[in-house]
C-alpha cells in the first residue's frame, strides 16, 4: 500500500536534479525526523549501496538497498529493519522550467507509520530542491568521457595519496570566462595530449566537498594518441571491464550511463 507520494517541481535540470536525488551528501544532511547514514562521504547512490535510516527517539534502524540508481529513477528497497516491507521510488521528468520529480513510498500504512514516512520524505524532498537549486548555480568540474571503437579511456592517478592507483575520467575545473566545453578541450590537451569534440553529458551531476558541481561529457577523439602526462597510466576498457574497474568515487555512479556506450 502507498504510504506517502509526494510531487515537487524543482527548477534545475534533470542532470542536476538526478545528482541532488542520489547525492549521498543531501541524504546525509537528513536530521528532523530521523537521522540518514550513507555508504561513504561523497558522491552518488549506487546500486547495492545501503542506506541507513534511524528514526529520532526511536532504537531502531531501517536499512534501505538501493536496486536502481540511473537518470531517470531511484528506487531503494527494505534490506533489514522493523517494518515487514518498504521501497522508496523517485521519478524524474525534465519539463520547461526545470524537473518534475514524484517521490512515492510503498509499505505498512498505518497512522504513525505513515505520518512519520511523510514527514521524513517531505524533509528530504526539501532538501533535494534547495541542493539542486544550488548545484545549478555551481562552480563547475568537467570530465571527458572519451568513446573510440566501443572503448572508455580511463586514467590512473598518482595522487593524493588516497586516491592513488584508482582509475577515473580525465578533466579538471571550468576556469572564468570559459565554458564546459572550452575547459573540457584545455583539460583534456594539457592531461592526455590530445585533441576532442566535445559532446552532451552523460549521466547526473556530482555534488563535490567545496561545493562545486562535477560533470561527465562525452568526448570525441580528434587527433591522438593520449599520453599520460599527469596520471600512472591510461587505458582503454569496455563495459565488462568498467564494470569491475576500481574507480575513484565520485566517478563510480556514471557506470549505469556509460556502459550502453561502450562494447563488452
Amino acid at each position: 500500500m502507498t504510504a506517502a507520494r509526494l510531487e515537487r517541481d524543482v527548477a534545475a535540470p534533470l542532470a542536476t536534479t538526478a545528482g541532488a536525488v542520489r547525492s549521498v551528501v543531501v541524504a546525509a544532511a537528513l536530521g528532523g525526523h530521523a537521522r540518514v547514514q550513507v555508504p561513504r562521504a561523497q558522491g552518488l547512490l549506487a546500486p547495492g549501496d545501503v542506506v541507513a535510516v534511524r528514526p529520532r527517539r526511536l532504537p531502531v534502524t531501517l536499512g534501505l538497498r538501493v536496486a536502481v540508481a540511473e537518470l531517470h529513477q531511484l528506487r531503494l528497497s527494505r534490506q533489514r529493519g522493523p517494518l515487514p516491507s518498504l521501497e522508496v521510488t523517485v521519478t524524474l521528468a525534465p519539463t520547461t522550467a526545470g524537473t518534475r520529480l514524484v517521490a512515492q513510498v510503498r509499505g505498512p500504512s498505518g497512522g504513525l507509520v505513515r505520518g512519520w514516512v511523510q514527514a521524513v520524505l517531505g524533509e528530504w524532498v526539501d532538501h533535494v530542491s534547495a541542493a539542486a537549486t544550488a548545484m545549478a548555480a555551481a562552480r563547475e568540474v568537467v570530465a571527458g568521457a572519451v568513446v573510440a571503437d566501443g572503448r572508455l579511456l580511463v586514467a590512473q592517478r598518482r595522487r593524493p595519496p588516497a586516491l592513488a592507483g584508482k582509475w577515473e575520467l580525465a578533466g579538471g575545473g571550468v576556469e572564468p570566462g570559459e565554458s564546459p566545453q572550452q575547459a573540457l578541450v584545455r583539460e583534456l590537451d594539457e592531461e592526455l595530449g590530445v585533441v576532442v569534440e566535445p559532446g552532451e553529458q552523460v549521466g547526473a551531476d556530482v555534488l563535490l566537498p567545496d561545493g562545486r558541481v562535477l560533470r561527465a561529457y562525452r568526448a570525441e577523439l580528434v587527433r591522438g594518441p593520449a599520453e599520460a602526462r599527469e596520471h600512472a597510466a591510461l587505458r582503454w576498457v569496455g563495459a565488462g571491464e568498467l564494470s569491475r574497474l576500481d574507480l575513484v568515487v565520485n566517478d563510480r555512479g556514471w557506470r549505469a550511463e556509460l556502459a550502453p556506450l561502450l562494447v563488452e
